[in-house]
């Protein structure tokens, strides 16, 4: 994992003031800026851990920004309530969204076991697939030697096999 640098984790308390609306503008804009802080960390460092061939990330941005052109995504209490979504330029084939609740909790240490335990599980997969081709090949070779014993040697020339062995 590369080392992005850590933006700590914002009180709880303060985040449920800013999703009931009892917070000044001026404090919900304090705060905001915090938030956008501890979501480019999640982002760099989920992207880090789940990416394609641990890429950097070119730019990303909140998947409420409205393209090339258009304005800049930001952090919409409402909408991201309890889920952020993100969109940017690079490789990742999951789900563009992470919980909340990661701007006020810890998610590093999960989500580096899970990514863990699913590259075990990709790998499994792989070497089950290869066993199962493996023993479909056998026994296509079988059937097919099977089936040519029950042929006479012009009736095996004419299908491009020599007749086996008794």
């Amino acid at each position: 994992m590369k080392k992005i640098k850590k933006v700590e984790k914002i009180d709880k308390a303060l985040m449920d003031r800013l999703f009931d609306g009892s917070m000044t503008v001026k404090e919900a804009n304090e705060l905001i800026e915090r938030i956008e802080d501890r979501c480019n960390y999640i982002v760099r460092t989920f992207i880090d851990i789940w990416g394609k061939w641990n890429e950097e990330i070119d730019w990303w941005d909140f998947s409420n920004e409205c393209g090339k052109d258009g304005p800049s995504g930001y952090f919409n209490e409402v909408k991201y309530k309890f889920k952020v979504g993100f969109t940017g330029e690079f490789e990742f084939d999951g789900d563009r969204t992470f919980p909340t609740k990661w701007i006020w909790e810890d998610f590093e240490e999960e989500q580096i076991k899970e990514a863990a335990d699913w590259k075990i599980k990709i790998q499994k997969d792989k070497e089950e697939a290869k066993a199962k081709r493996i023993a479909d090949e056998a026994n296509r070779k079988a059937l097919i030697k099977s089936a040519l014993k029950k042929l006479t040697t012009e009736e095996c020339k004419a299908l491009g096999y020599r007749k086996p062995k008794e």
